[in-house]
């Protein structure tokens, strides 16, 4: 093998690594957003569907590290939610717990203002409880994702644009 094959063999192994590695980078910030979204949606969505098959009143919060909900709203440091027996919208020992999500890496999630409490009813519904979750990552709006909540209890999913989601700017 001559110094010029090897260069150009060297160069062609150069230019497949520098386009591969960020698409490399980009499906990992894709997948992380997917499945920090479909956790989100889905522990919501049991919340919902325990309210109804129970017939009893759940809540999901922000959580503290000592398993208790927060008082501020910062959903990406995790999540309780729980079934919440004395409708005081906290959980206490003895209340089930139906899921603890832990916090999130690399990513935000910038929640309705004053809506730290999400409390589903035996009929299905959320009222005083509409919230919508923009879900950050470095890349900014571009590839934000959106979990929306209704009063009615209607849990959606929406793309960047579907609806500007202007919480990544801050």
């Amino acid at each position: 093998m001559t110094a010029l094959e090897l260069a150009v063999g060297l160069a062609i192994v150069a230019l497949a690594v520098a386009l591969g590695v960020p698409s490399l980078r980009e499906h990992g910030l894709n997948q992380r957003m997917k499945a920090a979204v479909s956790t989100f949606f889905s522990d919501l969505a049991l919340a919902r569907n325990t309210a109804i098959s129970r017939n009893a009143r759940t809540v999901a919060c922000p959580a503290w590290s000592d398993g208790g909900c927060a008082a501020g709203a910062e959903w990406q440091d995790g999540w309780l939610v729980f079934e919440d027996r004395n409708g005081d919208r906290e959980w206490q020992a003895g209340e089930p717990r139906l899921r603890r999500s832990g916090a999130l890496e690399q990513l935000r999630i910038a929640g309705s203002p004053h809506r730290n409490r999400l409390r589903f009813f035996p009929d299905g519904s959320a009222p005083g409880s509409n919230a919508t979750f923009t879900f950050c990552d470095v890349r900014g709006v571009a590839h934000a994702r959106r979990v929306i909540v209704s009063a009615s209890g209607r849990i959606r999913q929406t793309r960047p644009g579907e609806a500007p989601a202007t919480a990544c700017d801050s």
